[in-house]
């Protein structure tokens, strides 16, 4: 680094005091704190000066506790759902609730949406009860109705026990981490706001959110810090909730997944290093290697994927609406951060520190 000039005989006295110290075996360092401190002295001249910690295993602590979080919901409260849902589900279809709710509902589209009555009818005719069971339990309004009592009213004959199947149904169907804490944009709760941006429907949802989350979250979260990036992460999977509640109000089937939460990480990364050139990794069968692009290159091959399996899903529940609300949320946190918030973290060299 660089000094003020100084007379030689001050030179040869901080020469003099060098090798003193030397003698003593300590390590005598200019204008750079130590990397490792030696001594308590050193560890007392150098905690001043720390810098904040944007090394790898410090930025990783964050988006591990993150993945591991996932992980343990998915494989302990998540690991017994699909044998909760199919458990319920047989008990549905082995009761008399089909019989009485199925037909009444049908009834009910006919005098109010016949087109929609159409092919349900066709559905109960050829004895697959499953579609009208799940359009039914889609209907908020029909559900509103039919727990309210007024589908099968007090005055029918099987009103007693259709009350009583009906509630060990729920009681049995809610029994799923996945029906009971996904979020419901027609029964929304603070609960499944939060809780829904950590739960997934199989082991490839939860793989392929977390292989995103690891990739880019490591660099949104060195230029966020922890902090600012765990609070920006929780407001992408709101953010992805409520387009998801503004534009399907109505929809009772519960929706799980990290991936808004996910896609508003995509957006903050593509917002933080547009065309900064980054590391891209690729492999081609035995044949792998790094090449330099800008960041902004991955947003187009995002977007490409999202449209591939959009254009393929087929009956997939997915839902690509709330991948769209985490993204939005994303890029306006990160144009409102640069527009109103503090300078962003940076990775620099350490300070320079005076002589010893």
């Amino acid at each position: 680094c660089s000094r003020d000039a100084q007379p030689p005989e001050a030179t040869a006295r901080g020469r003099a005091a060098s090798v003193a110290h030397d003698a003593t075996g300590r390590r005598v360092h200019f204008g750079r704190p130590p990397a490792w401190p030696t001594t308590r002295r050193d560890v007392a001249s150098t905690s001043a000066v720390r810098e904040p910690c944007l090394s790898l295993p410090c930025s990783l602590m964050l988006l591990l506790l993150l993945i591991l979080i996932n992980v343990l919901v998915f494989f302990g409260a998540q690991g017994r759902d699909d044998e909760r849902t199919l458990h319920a589900a047989r008990y549905y279809f082995d009761s008399a609730l089909p019989g009485i709710e199925l037909p009444r509902y049908v009834a009910e589209l006919e005098r109010h949406r016949p087109a929609d009555a159409l092919p349900l009818q066709k559905a109960l005719d050829k004895k697959r009860p499953q579609r009208v069971l799940r359009a039914m339990e889609n209907d908020a309004a029909f559900m509103r109705r039919l727990h309210a009592e007024q589908i099968v009213t007090p005055e029918a004959p099987e009103f007693a026990r259709w009350r009583s199947e009906r509630r060990h149904y729920e009681t049995l169907r809610d029994k799923s981490t996945s029906q009971r804490l996904g979020f419901k944009p027609a029964e929304p709760t603070v609960a499944s706001l939060f809780a829904h941006m950590f739960l997934h429907g199989d082991l490839m949802h939860l793989i392929g959110n977390m292989a995103i989350l690891f990739v880019v979250g490591l660099l949104v979260e060195e230029k966020l810090g922890k902090t600012r990036f765990l609070l920006f992460y929780l407001l992408c999977g709101l953010g992805a909730a409520a387009l998801d509640w503004a534009v399907d109000s109505q929809r009772t089937i519960p929706g799980i997944g990290a991936s808004g939460a996910v896609s508003g990480v995509m957006a903050m990364f593509v917002m933080l290093y547009g065309l900064q050139k980054i590391r891209f990794f690729y492999w081609l069968v035995v044949y792998f290697d790094f090449f330099m692009a800008p960041a902004i290159l991955v947003l187009p091959v995002w977007i490409g994927w999202e449209l591939v399996q959009y254009l393929n899903a087929g009956n997939s529940q997915i839902n690509y609406l709330a991948h769209l609300g985490g993204f939005l949320t994303g890029t306006l946190l990160i144009a409102m951060l640069r527009r109103f918030g503090p300078a962003l973290k940076t990775a620099t060299e350490p300070p320079l520190v005076p002589d010893p």
